[in-house]
């Protein structure tokens, strides 16, 4: 199933240095930062990959490590740069960062001109120490006083799941004033990591659980979780939403070194590289090893909703972390609903 987008969604990976050690971080921690001639680089080439998709909604972000430790001015000054060069399109820029730290003035003037910033919170995970969690909110409520989004992206380890039930979630979102929520997979890369991998039941009864007051808190609170409403556009029909397995077309990712990688766990496999100019994979060798569906996905009745999902986060042994409840409830609600308009039901 080949899907075509309108989202593009370019990833420019400025350094690999963080205050943090998470287990579960995609980073691969090694401490190097973009240089300004690969930034320069960076730059031009992005601008001529937005030129070549020309119409499309780009979303473009600059990520970590820990972006707060990258050079603020030279990100602005890279947000400047691509504006200036690109002036008729349709552009949003964040940064991700775990807010974790002493904000600057640089830190607020790189704020200002962002559409969004992402941010993380684990549950005893990310933010263990009473100062990191008081840093956080506190940067939290910062950003939110000058009118910028803030999307917080939460990974479904097995403490999370287990401790944070879908009620104390939805209380926990409520009261931080929270109106974005991602919900990441749990890619474990230590054999002390895997001690934090949920299996894929427990993870689905809890985002089904999570999803139903999801659907009578948003009546009431101006509430968007990003997998949701994507589980919703693609029970329906909606392509741009079964993005798995097709969606290296749509991402490009920028690592510190010039090289230039399609997802960003996909950072062992880059395509190109800005410095040598060395072709270094055939991007339809990548697109067509992410086709490869196993013959569960080609059985399953919910291939037409997930499109076989991203197997980068296989929650068990069967690989695939597929919200089948929250299809299944969808469904039945459909069901219901046209059982009413035929008049089975009185």
């Amino acid at each position: 199933m080949t899907v075509i987008r309108n989202i593009k969604t370019i990833n420019i990976l400025v350094t690999h240095k963080c205050n943090l050690k998470c287990q579960h971080c995609y980073d691969v921690k090694n401490g190097s930062e973009m240089s300004s001639e690969v930034l320069d680089l960076t730059n031009d080439y992005v601008c001529n990959y937005i030129k070549e998709n020309s119409g499309k909604e780009f979303h473009i972000q600059y990520i970590g490590g820990e972006v707060g430790f990258y050079n603020q001015q030279k990100i602005i000054d890279s947000i400047n740069y691509i504006k200036e060069h690109c002036p008729n399109e349709n552009l949003q820029f964040m940064s991700q960062s775990n807010l974790v730290y002493e904000l600057t003035d640089d830190h607020k003037k790189l704020f200002e001109v962002l559409d969004c910033v992402g941010s993380s919170y684990d549950y005893e995970l990310r933010i263990t120490q009473p100062k990191q969690k008081v840093l956080f909110f506190n940067n939290l409520k910062y950003i939110q006083s000058i009118g910028k989004s803030v999307n917080v992206v939460f990974t479904l380890t097995n403490p999370f799941i287990k401790h944070l039930t879908p009620q104390l979630f939805w209380d926990f979102i409520i009261a931080s004033d929270i109106h974005n929520v991602g919900l990441n997979g749990f890619v474990a890369t230590t054999e002390v990591a895997k001690l934090l991998l949920p299996k894929a039941e427990d993870v689905r009864e809890w985002c089904y659980q999570t999803f139903l007051l999801y659907e009578q808190l948003k009546k009431y609170y101006d509430i968007n979780v990003e997998e949701f409403e994507r589980n919703i556009d693609s029970f329906y029909g909606k392509q741009e939403y079964i993005h798995s397995r097709t969606c290296i077309l749509d991402n490009l990712t920028i690592h510190p070194n010039g090289d230039v990688a399609t997802c960003i766990f996909k950072y062992d496999k880059p395509i190109y590289n800005l410095v040598t100019k060395e072709q270094k994979m055939d991007i339809n060798e990548v697109f067509k090893e992410e086709q490869e569906y196993n013959d569960l996905c080609k059985s399953c009745k919910y291939l037409k909703y997930c499109n076989g999902n991203c197997h980068i986060f296989p929650f068990d042994e069967t690989g695939c972390l597929t919200p089948y409840k929250i299809y299944d409830y969808l469904q039945e609600k459909e069901d219901l609903k046209n059982q009413l308009v035929n008049g089975i039901i009185q």
